[in-house]
């Protein structure tokens, strides 16, 4: 009791992608398989909370520090916290599969926008620096690179990406107190 069908699937189609997910919310699934008329039973119930690769995120305290190219001493009140280290490729490349599945973005050879052939730019593929790749199914990044910073990524594509998962992205002067610090 308690479920409701989601999808039909294809004939022979063992996996199924539910792009409607949001993170942090735990599903429960019970899968039926169907051959003509006749029904298997129910599977028992497998669940998961869907969770985002792992992330290590740094506190920074509120209060005074140095900013721009005159090193003004300058208040920030909030503590907040920042992202330790670049997003990676893949990393974009996950939101980039999740953002398509929900018809989010639009892509062609060259480029990754939001939701028409003229909408914002998000992602510059054509660009030798980018290291993410369209196959015309699905996204990949360049052998050896899996792990290093994403390159090419407008700011637009950065706030749809920290959008995506909840987040936002840290102002200049976040940006600036996370590099500085109190040192200036």
């Amino acid at each position: 009791s308690g479920f409701v069908k989601i999808d039909t699937v294809a004939r022979d189609i063992t996996t199924y992608t539910d792009a409607g997910l949001a993170y942090g919310v735990e599903y429960i699934y019970r899968v039926a398989a169907y051959v003509g008329e006749e029904t298997s039973d129910y599977t028992n119930t497998a669940s998961g909370i869907i969770t985002f690769f792992t992330l290590d995120w740094i506190e920074i305290l509120g209060g005074d520090f140095t900013f721009g190219k005159n090193s003004v001493l300058t208040p920030l009140a909030d503590d907040y916290e920042i992202m330790q280290y670049e997003v990676t490729n893949s990393q974009y490349v996950s939101y980039l599969e999740e953002a398509l599945a929900r018809g989010k973005i639009f892509v062609s050879a060259v480029s990754v926008r939001d939701d028409s052939s003229s909408g914002a730019l998000y992602c510059d593929l054509s660009d030798p620096e980018n290291k993410i790749s369209w196959t015309g199914s699905k996204f990949q990044v360049l052998a050896g690179f899996d792990r290093n910073p994403v390159a090419m990524i407008t700011w637009e594509g950065a706030r749809v990406f920290s959008e995506h998962y909840g987040w936002r992205l840290p102002t200049e002067k976040e940006w600036e107190k996370a590099a500085r610090s109190t040192t200036g």
